[in-house]
């Protein structure tokens, strides 16, 4: 890194916008060689990420001291600073304020990521009231106080750009939680905000302080609400807030989120809560209620809530993507998810990998999508099938299984015959918006504004999709029929052999 720090340094003229030194090592010497490069470099920057660098704190101060404080002109064009999984202490953080201070409104910092570095978030979070275009701040697996987050509820308040808010496993207070969830709702000029409140301290005894923070709003886009600590109790008034404001919230994620829940008629009431939720909000696209493997060992309600949870969306007409990825319940999940996609004619993508899924409940899931013509995107179950590899099944149940999934995506795909469904499309990240190369000394005017996307690109011309001669082709029914009875599937349930079942248009 110091050989290409030494030949940015070495070119000046150089027209690089976006630089990316993630995930590599980066010494002390390669840092002041990267630092000098910023100060010889003619033109502006737009995106400068380091992040997973295993840079010290020496290392980050020595780039703000050396690099971006001697070269406003460089540095005020940046829209995008990663510098996060990197190590800042007091001085670095300090450093960083006086940047920011120093471009102040005439920078056109949008994003902002210092998640996991242990920085001293009290001296950074004042001066980020003079970046008003500040769209994304991430200060995730940091320490935040109840006066820093005054202090960030303050700023949220007054901005109408922000759009994403992270501050998950920031050991925040409830009292923390309630300022910052009353900022952003009581704000009316933010608009699809994303915000994500995981890993924070709230249990039953302390969510009555969230609740009364949560006000009729149109901004919430996202609701992070990850590995929170509640119970039956807490969870359902919680549901019940959430329905009754957030009308236009899009997507809702609950990871390790049912820890808690055991048997099966609490689990059962909290599934039927959920269901309950996602049909009365009709704008609601995605859940996840995934698992992880850290929640894994600990959790013994997911089967408990989740099983009476699919059940239910069979009658979905609102949820578009479901992710369910790491809950362990096997053949039993499939088939219950099998029934669902028979019956649900809304649901656009589907990730369901590392469930211990067997080929019994991937047949199950092949016979489903026979019937079903709305599904689009069925993640493809790389640790599951990687599990049954490694488990020593024969060669020929191999076949068998990939050929199963193979008609899996077939029918995916034949989904997509009639146009692919706008939410597919949809990108959830904007890039660094590109624009002209310009140079602004200390004493210009503020940078104008960066172009939108739509005046920087022209529309794509979208490739007129493939028609098929025959959308219901499955291959030789009586050749698949043989292949699978060794592997029988008890599919009692349905109604008949679906092999020459009539095709219905997509919708």
């Amino acid at each position: 890194m110091t050989l290409v720090g030494t030949s940015l340094a070495e070119n000046g003229p150089n027209a690089l916008q976006e630089i990316d030194f993630s995930g590599t090592r980066i010494s002390e010497k390669a840092i002041r060689a990267i630092s000098l490069s910023v100060v010889v470099k003619e033109f502006g920057l737009r995106s400068w990420k380091m992040s997973k660098c295993e840079l010290s704190a020496k290392g980050i101060a020595t780039l703000f001291r050396e690099g971006f404080l001697p070269s406003p002109e460089v540095t005020l064009s940046l829209e995008e600073l990663d510098i996060s999984e990197n190590k800042i202490d007091e001085e670095a953080s300090l450093l960083l304020q006086v940047w920011i201070s120093k471009i102040g409104k005439r920078g056109n910092l949008r994003v902002l990521n210092i998640a996991k570095t242990s920085a001293v978030l009290g001296l950074i979070l004042p001066a980020l009231e003079s970046l008003v275009y500040l769209e994304e701040l991430n200060i995730s697996h940091s320490q935040l106080d109840l006066d820093s987050a005054q202090v960030l509820a303050k700023i949220i308040g007054l901005s109408s750009c922000f759009k994403t808010i992270d501050v998950s496993h920031c050991g925040l207070a409830p009292s923390c939680l309630s300022v910052l969830l009353a900022a952003v709702v009581k704000n009316p000029n933010l608009q699809g905000c994303k915000l994500k409140f995981a890993g924070n301290s709230l249990d039953d005894t302390s969510i009555n302080l969230m609740i009364g923070a949560f006000t009729p709003s149109r901004c919430l886009h996202t609701l992070d609400l990850s590995h929170l600590k509640l119970g039956e109790a807490g969870m359902l008034n919680l549901f019940n807030v959430i329905v009754g404001s957030a009308p236009t919230l899009k997507s809702l994620v609950l990871i390790d989120f049912f820890s808690s829940i055991s048997g099966h008629i609490q689990g059962a009431r909290i599934g039927h809560a959920l269901a309950d939720l996602i049909l009365q909000i009709p704008q609601l696209d995605k859940l996840d209620i995934s698992l992880s493997k850290h929640g894994m060992f600990s959790s013994t309600g997911p089967s408990h809530v989740l099983l009476p949870f699919i059940q239910r969306m069979q009658r979905n007409e609102t949820l578009l993507e479901l992710v369910m990825v790491g809950n362990r319940l096997a053949d039993q999940l499939a088939v219950n998810l099998a029934e669902m996609l028979r019956c649900n004619t809304t649901l656009i993508s589907l990730d369901v990998d590392d469930n211990k899924i067997t080929l019994t409940g991937f047949q199950a899931l092949e016979y489903a999508m026979q019937r079903n013509r709305t599904l689009q995107r069925f993640v493809y179950p790389t640790m599951d099938v990687s599990r049954c590899v490694k488990s020593g099944m024969s060669t020929e149940k191999l076949s068998v299984l990939f050929g199963i999934l193979s008609n899996i995506q077939l029918a995916v795909n034949l989904n997509q015959s009639n146009g692919e469904h706008s939410y597919l499309k949809s990108d959830d990240y904007n890039p660094p918006q590109a624009g002209h190369v310009l140079v602004y000394d200390s004493q210009q005017a503020p940078a104008p504004p960066v172009p939108t996307r739509t005046e920087q690109h022209q529309p794509m011309q979208t490739e007129q999709p493939q028609q098929y001669e025959n959308s219901n082709s499955w291959g030789d029914a009586s050749q698949s029929q043989t292949q699978y009875e060794d592997y029988s599937y008890n599919n009692s349930g349905y109604d008949g052999n679906y092999s020459g079942y009539e095709e219905q248009p997509a919708p």
